[in-house]
């Protein structure tokens, strides 16, 4: 029986694609890519826990609202100021509510 480069038959990889074009099928091509982004996602988690540190550095710390009426430089006003007020850096999301008012 002839196999791939990992040593698998090729007959057996015949039916998971098979069965990855059934599952297309059924649940759509866009949600079997977001479940398999997932399972990527969790897997990478679980081998290196230390990368859920890095989502607070990737996710912005503070958030604008000026409901339409603001000029611009109130969003930079306030990014500014909750840059002063913590130091020059964002506080890491997991180290919880600031005690600043």
């Amino acid at each position: 029986m002839p196999k791939d480069v990992f040593g698998r038959d090729y007959q057996f990889l015949e039916e998971i694609a098979q069965g990855q074009r059934a599952q297309a099928n059924v649940l759509g091509q866009d949600r079997v890519l977001t479940i398999t982004l997932v399972q990527q996602l969790l897997k990478t988690i679980e081998e290196k826990p230390e990368i859920v540190s890095l989502i607070g550095r990737l996710v912005p710390q503070t958030v604008v609202s000026t409901n339409g009426q603001g000029t611009g430089l109130d969003s930079a006003a306030a990014i500014l100021g909750a840059l002063i007020n913590n130091g020059g850096g964002a506080t890491p999301a997991l180290a919880g509510p600031s005690t600043k008012k």
